[in-house]
């Protein structure tokens, strides 16, 4: 039954946004509309999941949004967002369209990539692992929690329009899904998942920014 409700809250927290979207829309034709668009999508999904995991009796902590072990998870996030900052470039254009990139493009867009890799990480960790996560693996056990948790999260990004490679983009997310999964295991919370999440979406909106 939890698990059950868990998808009412991500499919409500869906339709929130599907609402709004009617009525209030940043052009999306611009970095900084990009990036806003992200933050406003953020936390227009964000404030619903955890408005109704307070309305169903429990706290924060089942959606791991909490300190666990604060110290690893800044390690292992914010050294793996460092290390993806430094081959952003290489990964934008191998996988994501990136073109005419330059340092100083990168050193203007930079408050937009922020922007957007933390709205899109909190969002999707929250989202594909949060309120899901501790539900899966009370039911099924870590290692069949996290196969499935990948599985689902690397599936959501089928058909996307903004890699050249759908086959390996889709092996890159089930593979980062695991690792995602073993972060929150080793650290007892998203901090680290969302930090290193954060790293790997920099080459996607590199290559996105640059084709506009």
């Amino acid at each position: 039954m939890e698990i059950i409700f868990c998808f009412f809250i991500g499919a409500t927290s869906f339709l929130v946004v599907w609402a709004v979207s009617f009525f209030y829309a940043i052009p999306n034709t611009t970095t900084e509309g990009l990036a806003f668009n992200k933050l406003i999508e953020t936390t227009l999904i964000v404030i619903p999941i955890l408005m109704l995991v307070k309305a169903s009796g429990d706290d924060m902590d089942s959606t791991l949004l909490k300190k666990g072990n604060l110290k690893l998870g800044l390690i292992i996030g914010g050294g793996g967002f460092l290390v993806l900052l430094l081959v952003s470039f290489i990964g934008a254009i191998l996988l994501f369209y990136g073109t005419a990139l330059t340092i100083e493009k990168f050193i203007t867009w930079l408050p937009w990539i922020l922007m957007f890799v933390l709205s899109n990480g909190l969002l999707e960790e929250l989202l594909y692992r949060g309120i899901f996560f501790e539900k899966y693996r009370n039911f099924l056990g870590f290692n069949l929690c996290n196969l499935l948790q990948a599985l689902v999260y690397s599936l959501m990004h089928f058909g996307v329009s903004y890699t050249s490679d759908s086959i390996i983009f889709l092996g890159i997310t089930f593979v980062l899904g695991i690792l995602y999964g073993y972060i929150i295991l080793k650290t007892n919370s998203l901090l680290g998942s969302i930090l290193f999440h954060a790293g790997t979406d920099i080459s996607i909106i590199l290559g996105i920014f640059s084709t506009l």
